[in-house]
């Protein structure tokens, strides 16, 4: 199964930084990983951009998402690991907001059971954009 949280974000361009911890991962193909996602419509309606339904399971492979996925590695070693999602989605159409996205399984094509813990979420944005909160 997939899960995921939302952390609804205003700005259309910026960097997303955060702390995970990788606690355990039995899947065979990576299955933790992080988004910035380009949202369409009203705040929280959770329309993707380039999506026409709500939850469309094409969403997992957009070409508008920016990603970072946990590295193999980090699974398992008891160590919190910083990381940074840039993103730049001005010129997508029809664009209204972005998303924070932790994911496990989305998109995996041989999903397992994750654990994965998340703090300290910080968003950049460039001094001259205004920000709606």
């Amino acid at each position: 199964e997939c899960i995921g949280i939302n952390k609804a974000l205003n700005p259309l361009i910026g960097i997303a930084k955060f702390e995970y911890q990788a606690i355990s991962s039995n899947a065979q193909n990576p299955n933790l990983i992080f988004c910035v996602i380009p949202m369409k419509g009203e705040l929280h309606h959770l329309l993707e951009v380039g999506a026409t339904v709500r939850a469309d399971p094409a969403n997992a492979f957009s070409p508008y998402r920016a990603r970072y996925f946990v590295p193999t590695e980090h699974i398992g070693d008891n160590q919190w690991h910083y990381a940074k999602i840039n993103f730049d989605f001005r010129s997508l159409p029809d664009i209204s907001y972005s998303i924070f996205a932790p994911r496990i399984n989305e998109g995996c094509p041989r999903p397992g059971s994750g654990n994965l813990y998340v703090k300290n979420f910080e968003l950049f944005v460039p001094f001259n954009y205004r920000v709606y909160l």
